[in-house]
């Protein structure tokens, strides 16, 4: 699983299936506005909740009721998206085949993966528990040694990290069809066996990763709604960007 590729090339042939199938947006721009909802109704929940929070005493039992029903629609809501998300992501490698032979069917790429769902959401699970597990230490270090002011780009280094590690884990899990151990042994194995082009295009993930920081941040205020929703959207487009040729450098290095 190593070749050397042309990498300006792979690029330009990810954009030409973008071009001649932009259906292949649709997914990941869908993913991205749902979130960005969810990110407005959470913020509009933490203003509700911040100023009850610093009286206690004074909330009252409607008043909490509503929070808590407000943060379980929150939590339920971004629980559906994560899944969704999920979901689309192991109909992507089979979309992108599709659209090299000249046409996409939704229908048929999610009869061909279906199969391997259970698989797809254990190992998303898995990696998001295992960062959030990373971030977690990484936040306590921060704190312990006085770096604060470096945790950001600490976690930053960890979710690049992250990308790169398990940037084939989706196809090989929908065309291997095979356990979640086997997904994640193949997956860093065809990273470390091509890190060059791996490191060189997780960096399209990592750059939407980067964008959503800043979302909540523009989440503030209304006048800020407009750069929010155009920052929604482009990572949605960059996370279809990097759903498409995720899927082209994989099927160029396992064919190696």
């Amino acid at each position: 699983m190593h070749k050397n590729l042309d990498i300006l090339k792979l690029l330009k042939e990810t954009f030409g299936l973008l071009h001649k199938q932009p259906v292949l947006f649709l997914p990941k721009l869908l993913i991205a506005v749902l979130y960005g909802f969810i990110t407005l109704y959470g913020v509009s929940l933490a203003r509700d909740f911040f100023p009850l929070a610093s009286d206690p005493a004074n909330i009252s039992i409607s008043a909490a009721q509503g929070i808590l029903v407000s943060a379980g629609i929150l939590l339920i809501s971004a629980v559906f998206v994560y899944f969704l998300d999920l979901f689309f992501s192991g109909l992507y490698p089979v979309l992108t085949e599709q659209a090299k032979r000249g046409k996409v069917s939704f229908r048929k790429a999610f009869l061909e993966s279906k199969g391997t769902i259970r698989v797809l959401f254990t190992a998303g699970v898995i990696v998001t528990v295992l960062l959030m597990i990373v971030s977690f230490i990484e936040s306590l270090f921060s704190s312990s040694f006085k770096l604060d002011a470096y945790s950001v780009v600490l976690y930053f280094v960890i979710a690049f990290m992250f990308i790169f590690l398990f940037y084939f884990l989706y196809p090989v899990i929908v065309f291997k069809k095979k356990s979640v151990l086997f997904s994640f042994k193949y997956s860093l194995s065809g990273a470390f066996s091509n890190k060059r082009s791996v490191f060189l295009f997780s960096i399209i993930p990592f750059f939407a990763s980067i964008i959503k920081f800043w979302l909540a941040i523009f989440s503030n205020s209304v006048e800020m709604l407009v750069i929010f929703w155009i920052l929604t959207i482009l990572t949605g487009i960059i996370y279809s960007i990097h759903a498409v040729s995720n899927q082209l450098l994989y099927s160029k290095t396992s064919s190696a």
